[in-house]
């Protein structure tokens, strides 16, 4: 599918504005893209009923206040976790569905970037792996029964990098030995993709949708320059810096393309290429190219990455378990 300029995916958001009654969850939208999305989401759609997960809600006080004022019909419900963590996601989770009986979008764009070592949560999975990829299948799997009862067609959207699928290191799924900042982002994107495409041959109904925003004006990359140190680094914050500004999209209108992602036609199940799993660019269009996949696809990966994937919550459920009992 060709690309969508951005004028025509103002349009078709303001014309968002008839839609009432929306239920969403958003993960990751206290900054950057995620937080771009929830503005958006909320300056057009008339009186949502919207959940937010964050580790401090004093710290999203002020930014909550300002969203409400934005839309005043809106309900906004914050929920106050560490949600970089397997048990506490399947605890957002039950007090979600503990008091809805559908859910119309689940969005997720929680992450950073991972330089250095790995950093282990108390569950033993590295944090960057963990948002970028186990927490937001468990969030989906956890909530497809409510997605799938949508009245509008249930979309699960996670901005991390569709399209940009790289192959996989298939003896070292979870890099335990193989960890770098670029073997992250290559596995966590090509897992993310094939454990969608698994789930969505379970929920024939449900869209789901992994975007690749391309380079966005966040506060993530210019902080990564502007703290740190080095000739290296002070030549790159004089002149990749200013590159970036200039070939970089804003973080207003990524946001804005992620609310097309999550409403328009073109992304529903199933789309025009017949799947219910779509690969979106940062013009918002429909990636097609299966040259890694394919073969991924060939050799029964997705059922593969799914149990990798099984098996490493079970063991950070265990991890957990163990900790618990040795505080208590």
């Amino acid at each position: 599918m060709a690309a969508i300029p951005i004028t025509r995916v103002r349009g078709a958001n303001e014309r968002l504005t008839r839609t009432s009654g929306h239920v969403a969850l958003f993960i990751g939208a206290t900054n950057g893209i995620g937080a771009s999305t929830f503005h958006s989401f909320l300056k057009y759609f008339n009186a949502p009923k919207v959940y937010v997960v964050g580790r401090l809600k004093t710290k999203a006080a002020a930014q909550l206040a300002t969203l409400q004022e934005l839309n005043s019909a809106a309900t906004i419900i914050f929920l106050e976790n560490e949600i970089s963590l397997i048990k506490n996601v399947d605890t957002v989770c039950a007090q979600i569905k503990e008091k809805e009986q559908h859910l119309d979008l689940l969005y997720m764009s929680a992450g950073y970037l991972a330089f250095g070592e790995p950093q282990y949560t108390s569950e033993g999975i590295d944090t960057c792996f963990a948002l970028s990829y186990y927490i937001r299948m468990r969030l989906a799997q956890n909530l497809l029964p409510l997605i799938s009862r949508s009245p509008r067609g249930g979309r699960i959207v996670s901005v991390l990098s569709g399209g940009e699928e790289r192959g996989l290191i298939k003896n070292d799924l979870g890099l335990k030995n193989n960890y770098n900042v670029i073997n992250v982002a290559n596995q966590s994107t090509t897992l993310h993709t094939l454990a969608f495409e698994y789930l969505a041959k379970q929920y024939p109904n449900v869209s789901f949708i992994h975007v690749y925003p391309g380079w966005v004006k966040t506060d993530i990359f210019l902080n990564l320059f502007h703290s740190s140190s080095g000739c290296l680094l002070t030549l790159a914050r004089w002149t990749l810096v200013p590159l970036f500004g200039l070939i970089a999209t804003s973080v207003e209108d990524s946001g804005e393309r992620q609310v097309y992602h999550a409403t328009d036609p073109k992304y529903e199940a199933p789309g025009a290429s017949g799947r219910n799993s779509h690969r979106v660019g940062a013009k918002s269009d429909i990636v097609v190219d299966d040259r890694v996949l394919g073969p991924l696809r060939a050799e029964g990966w997705r059922e593969k990455v799914w149990e990798h994937t099984e098996s490493v919550w079970a063991e950070a459920l265990r991890v957990r378990m163990d900790v618990e009992r040795k505080i208590y």
